[in-house]
């Protein structure tokens, strides 16, 4: 199976399989049940990131060690809840996707539907729609990542939009591009915006 080398340096253990994370010491209420879905353990990461970065803005070399102490667990959450915030078989499959040959899709798409936002999550969608735009899709997943791109127009902008724009040219059909074309007489000028991006690139040849 292909490895998976990231272009960006990333946290990631010898095998390049999973980021490198720390088994928590301490388990706060908040945090999910341990069987909870891969979406409960997303927003737990980005909830123990925030935490973790308010203890470090208090955090001086002079602290006290009850502070310093907090401040190590608080980070060994964050890396506890982030191991749990991927798809069960998401990085394990990871190598065979980006080259385009994954015979099990269902980690990377769900994880596109769930659209989490942690510690790196938006560059990890990046690597899933690189990947998808090499591997061939049935029409139920095709329709799945329709979804997914027209979901997207609706939210926002994401440092992944291009990734988004380009998986669209392989996911198109006549009657998906008019509900993008539909989007463009949006009253929100940046969801018409999206749309257009989205329909420029399915027109380039």
């Amino acid at each position: 199976m292909p490895r998976y080398r990231p272009k960006n340096p990333v946290r990631f253990d010898r095998q390049h399989s999973k980021p490198k994370t720390q088994k928590a010491v301490a388990s706060p209420e908040w945090l999910p049940a341990p069987d909870a879905d891969f979406v409960a353990w997303g927003n737990a990461a980005e909830r123990a990131r925030s935490e973790f970065k308010a203890l470090w803005r208090k955090y001086k070399p002079q602290s006290d060690e009850n502070i310093a102490r907090a401040l190590g667990a608080a980070r060994n959450v964050w890396h506890y809840a982030l191991d749990r915030a991927y798809p069960v078989g998401f990085w394990n499959g990871l190598g065979d996707l980006l080259a385009g040959k994954s015979e099990n899709l269902e980690p990377y798409i769900a994880f596109l539907e769930a659209d989490l936002y942690f510690f790196r999550s938006g560059y990890m969608k990046a690597e899933v729609l690189k990947g998808l735009k090499r591997t061939p899709l049935t029409e139920s997943q095709r329709s799945r990542l329709q979804a997914v791109v027209l979901a997207v127009i609706e939210k926002g902008f994401r440092r992944e939009f291009r990734d988004y724009c380009q998986l669209a040219r392989r996911i198109q059909t006549e009657e998906w591009l008019q509900e993008v074309e539909a989007r463009l007489s949006s009253g929100d000028a940046g969801i018409a915006l999206r749309a257009r991006w989205v329909l420029e690139a399915c027109r380039k040849r």
